[in-house]
């Protein structure tokens, strides 16, 4: 049976119904490993990185789905995913990243230290390739998003991949990240949506009250992440075949 690690619980429940074991980690690095761990514990044969990213490569769009051959941390750890099964993936109808034209510029790359997620003078990225850079903090301007994809390379951000990545390499098992595109590369995100899951992946309705009566967030920008956050959870249920598919 695969081992499926999400961030949320709605993501969870787009494989409803699917033979898998799935756990939700609310992209909370404390208490990652572990939860990991036991789910790997409990006889899994492989582990499956699934759930929504932020953009990082400027002309992915909402709802664009990456099949990831490698995952990248900000330590500059690089995790090969399993190329069966990117191979499988990649060739599902819906759960492909559509042609890019390039990684980034040469001028782009020189700003900070490159970690070779994805490598320098890639000029066809695209098919499902590249990179997901796999952090513990949210990147919420699109200044941080444009100097990770300056610094790496990677089409795209979660806060999972990257210790699915690690167990799985840790373990000697497979692993494969499948991720929808809930905000593009030039969209600013209010630093307080971190706050608005807990560990187990659930909302936390007290924590979106509270920045509303606060003005940290606005209803129009909950409103925008709904709708983006719909997009991608349909693409992803686009991608129930290219799971259940992994073996």
């Amino acid at each position: 049976m695969l081992g499926v690690v999400t961030g949320l619980k709605s993501e969870a429940r787009v494989l409803r119904g699917l033979d898998v074991a799935c756990i939700s980690i609310g992209g909370k690095a404390d208490g990652a490993a572990a939860k990991i761990e036991r789910l790997i514990a409990g006889g899994v044969t492989g582990l499956v990185s699934f759930g929504i990213a932020g953009a990082l490569h400027p002309e992915l769009r909402c709802g664009d789905v990456v099949v990831a051959e490698r995952i990248a941390d900000e330590k500059g750890d690089v995790f090969v995913a399993h190329p069966a099964w990117v191979r499988a993936a990649a060739a599902t109808p819906r759960s492909v990243t559509p042609g890019l034209t390039r990684g980034p510029s040469q001028e782009q790359a020189q700003t900070s230290t490159w970690i070779p997620a994805q490598g320098r003078d890639d000029e066809g990225v695209g098919g499902g390739g590249g990179a997901i850079l796999g952090l513990d903090r949210m990147l919420a301007s699109p200044q941080e998003k444009a100097a990770a994809f300056a610094r790496t390379g990677a089409l795209a951000i979660d806060m999972e991949s990257h210790h699915v990545a690690r167990a799985a390499a840790a373990q000697g098992l497979p692993f494969i990240a499948i991720r929808a595109i809930s905000d593009r590369a030039d969209e600013a995100l209010p630093s307080c949506f971190a706050d608005f899951v807990d560990g187990a992946g659930a909302t936390k309705m007290s924590a979106v009250l509270a920045a509303l009566i606060s003005g940290r967030v606005s209803l129009r920008e909950l409103f925008a992440a709904g709708r983006s956050s719909r997009l991608a959870h349909q693409a992803l249920f686009g991608c129930r075949g290219a799971v259940a598919g992994l073996r």
